[in-house]
Order: C-alpha cells, then sequence, then structure tokens
C-alpha cells in the first residue's frame, strides 16, 4: 500500500529546542553553501536548531552572497554558538562544500543545502548508524520531494543503476576520512552534478552505504538551483554527465549497501561500548522526561490507546515524551505522533536488533530519561531487567498486563507477568 504524506507538514516550521548559548563538544559538522538563500533559509535554519542531536557544529559557507542576504545571514550566525559563518567569492556549491569541510573539525559530515530540511532525528540516527559499521562511508535516508512538486522518494540502493542514473540526493552523512580519500567534491566546474560523481568517487574508493528506512530528508525541487540549470542547458549537462562516466568506469565490481530494516539479527543483552555525551537539558526545559517502548506507530486498534497517551502526556502534563518502536512499520503515521513529539525512533530504520540496547543506554543517559514505558513491545520487555539494574532510579511502568497469569494472551503480555519484580506500576490501555 502507498504510503500518504502530508506534504503541508514540513519539518522546522516551527522552534522546538532552544539556542545553544555554550560550547558544545561537537561530533558532527552540518556544512552548508549559502548564495542568496534568505527565501527558504529561516526552515533549514530551525530544522538544524531543532536536532535531537544536539553535539555538533555548523559550518555555513556564504558562497559570494549580495551584501544584503550576508547581513541577513549573519544575524542567523549569530543567535547559536554551534554556527561558524565563512565568507568567499562566488565558486558554486561543491566549492563552497570543500571549503567547509577543510574548516570541520569532526569525522563525519552532514551534507544539507541552505533549502533543504531534516526531520529532528536525521543526524542522531545516521550517527548511530555508521557508529555501529565502521567501514561504511556514507549513509542517506529515502525522501520527500516538494515544493515544484509532491512526491515520495524510495528506491533500493544498486551500484550498477548508480552508475547510469542519480537516484541520490546531496544530502548525507559522509566519513570526512572517506570524503577526503575519493578526493572531495570535483569544484572544476559550477555547474555540475558534483553529488553524483561523489557517490561514484567514493564507490571507487572502496566504500559503501547504509541506506536507512526513514524519510529523513525533505528535498525541496525548485527551478533556480544549479541543480535545474545543469540539467536545462545542454552543454552543462554534457560535460557534467561526462566526469560522471569517468569515474564509474573505475568501478569494476557491483558495490552492496546495506538495507535497512536488516532482518536476521537478535536483541543483545549487553553492552559492547558507550560514548560519554554531555547531559543537555537546554532542548525544552519541561519537567520530566518519558520514554515509550512499543511495537509500531498507528492510530488504529491498540495504536489508537499509544497515540492517546502521548497526547495525553505531552499536551496535557507537559512533559518530554520519546518513543522508540521495534518493529518495522509505516512512516506516514509518524507525521500523527510528531504532533506532540519529535523525538521519535523507529528503531528498525537504522539500526540492528543486536544493537538496540546499546543505543537506549546512549539515550537514557544523554537524554536524562526518568521514566520508561513499555507496551506489547517483546523487545521492549527484554530490555526492562537490564534497566533496572543500570538505571535503578528510573520509574518502569507497563500497561499490556494480562489480569491472570494463565490467560489466553499475546507472548509478550505473559512476559510481563514474570517481569513482575522489575516493574513499579501496571496499569490496562
Amino acid at each position: 500500500m502507498k504510503e500518504k504524506f502530508d506534504y503541508s507538514l514540513q519539518p522546522g516550521k516551527k522552534k522546538t529546542r532552544r539556542l545553544c548559548r555554550d560550547k558544545i563538544r561537537p561530533y558532527v559538522s552540518v556544512i552548508t553553501p549559502y548564495y542568496n538563500g534568505s527565501r527558504y533559509f529561516a526552515q533549514t535554519f530551525q530544522c538544524v536548531i531543532n536536532q535531537t542531536f544536539p553535539w555538533f557544529e555548523w559550518i555555513i559557507v556564504d558562497d559570494g552572497s549580495s551584501p544584503r542576504e550576508h547581513e541577513y545571514l549573519e544575524k542567523f550566525a549569530q543567535k547559536d554558538s554551534r554556527i561558524r559563518l565563512y565568507t568567499k567569492a562566488n565558486g558554486g556549491p561543491a566549492q563552497a562544500r570543500n571549503y567547509a569541510v577543510e574548516r570541520s573539525t569532526t569525522e563525519l559530515i552532514v551534507v544539507l543545502d541552505a533549502d533543504d530540511l531534516i526531520l529532528a532525528t536525521y543526524i542522531e540516527q545516521a550517527y548511530w548508524a555508521l557508529c555501529f559499521h565502521p567501514d561504511a562511508g556514507w549513509v542517506y535516508t529515502d525522501s520527500l520531494g516538494f515544493g515544484e512538486e509532491n512526491y515520495i522518494w524510495k528506491v533500493p540502493f544498486d551500484s550498477n543503476v548508480l552508475k547510469k542514473r542519480n537516484f541520490l540526493i546531496v544530502n548525507a552523512m559522509i566519513r570526512k576520512k572517506a570524503l577526503l580519500a575519493a578526493g572531495g567534491y570535483d569544484d572544476r566546474e559550477k555547474y555540475s552534478y558534483e553529488d553524483w560523481r561523489l557517490w561514484m568517487q567514493l564507490l571507487a574508493a572502496g566504500y559503501y552505504p547504509l541506506h536507512l528506512s526513514s524519510y529523513g530528508v525533505w528535498y525541496r525541487r525548485t527551478n533556480e538551483g544549479s541543480l535545474s540549470i545543469t540539467s536545462n542547458s545542454r552543454s552543462h549537462h554534457r560535460r557534467a554527465q561526462k566526469k560522471v562516466k569517468e569515474v564509474a568506469a573505475l568501478i569494476r565490481r557491483p558495490v552492496k549497501a546495506i538495507e535497512y530494516p536488516v532482518s536476521g539479527t537478535e536483541l543483545l543483552c549487553g553492552i559492547s561500548k558507550t560514548i560519554d555525551f554531555e547531559e543537555t537539558d537546554y532542548e525544552t526545559g519541561r519537567r520530566g522526561h518519558i520514554l515509550l517502548l512499543i511495537p509500531k506507530l498507528s492510530v488504529q486498534g491498540a495504536g489508537k490507546h499509544y497515540y492517546k497517551f502521548v497526547k495525553y502526556i505531552s499536551a496535557k502534563k507537559k512533559m518530554d515524551v520519546s518513543i522508540m518502536t521495534t518493529v518495522p512499520a509505516e512512516k506516514s503515521e509518524q507525521q500523527k505522533y510528531e504532533r506532540f513529539t519529535d523525538k521519535i525512533y523507529q528503531l528498525p530504520d537504522f539500526l540492528e536488533p543486536v544493537h538496540y540496547q546499546e543505543f537506549l543506554n546512549y539515550y537514557v543517559r544523554a537524554k536524562c530519561v526518568n521514566t520508561v514505558y513499555v507496551a506489547d513491545s517483546y523487545e521492549g520487555y527484554a530490555m526492562i531487567p537490564w534497566i533496572r539494574i543500570n538505571f535503578p532510579y528510573i520509574v518502569i511502568r507497563d500497561y499490556v498486563h494480562p489480569k491472570d497469569r494463565y490467560e489466553n494472551t499475546a507472548d509478550c503480555k505473559r512476559i510481563s507477568m514474570v517481569l513482575n519484580r522489575f516493574i513499579d506500576q501496571t496499569g490496562f490501555f
């Protein structure tokens, strides 16, 4: 069944997190070329500020904008300590991106144009996907096209197809060492298919991608950008395509991506490593943080009760709510929950089950979670003893207990009875 998205519900329409005034150690560098982009930039700005992963630096390169546009951009750059603004003569987006990469201080580069949009969890999910796959060169998501036309873009990765037709957009998180090993963006000409050529360069250098099963990017379609100019000019198009073919010829064998969701792995009860991120409470300032572990997002059946619960906690109780789901499901349902929280993680979209617990370990520590609700999720119940042992201060509540141990009901409900001693409170939806 084809998913239906509401294209009026674009990310970044409002700011949901506080601006950062303090110095934060960055683990990711967002790079953005800017050229007279004031028409759409405010929404892109709020998309970045709204990120659930606050440990980033944002390098914006003013690529020869007008004085008035530069003044406009400076006002945004002064609002947040994580932003660094540079100015250079106009040379095109590829040159501006290379300029930004040279000045980045982290090992992960998020490429984001000044008019595109990203979901609040985009950087966080991409970061952790690459964290668990150190040999992968880059990670990308599916996307929603909007603007001149609205569409869903979800295409399986195929390196042979990519040699002939570019089905990837410019937005991705790329390892800096891979980007440099591949030679960076080809900036010898202002109008080219520099992003398409870069994917070929990465494949030729021996790197493979991760393809996340989420619509993390909203790609703005306009007739004004450099891509449109290149495509609509016969001479630009021919030269650009020739450069891509030159690199494509260097790829001798097919390259496979890791496609999410990944099947065949099981939940692992144990932690292999942790990263000590600074705790941050600047994002909302609400009076508590509740994590809801459920199978999938829906507003039908049991999902109707999850939805009402999230609405009640967020709107009535004025508390932060994060949602983690453990079963692959349609993504358009997420928009309905985003009315009340943008901290939504459909775990199969970016993690294998073997890594769920490690991600949860990071999340509880870094995001100051103080209550965990579990409902109907087998993986959620399996992690309850570990949560109790490692986070004894956390309140654990279960909302799917059967009334009787021998009631004819789902396996996960029987498991919840076995876990009584780890759970603080039980109840019914």
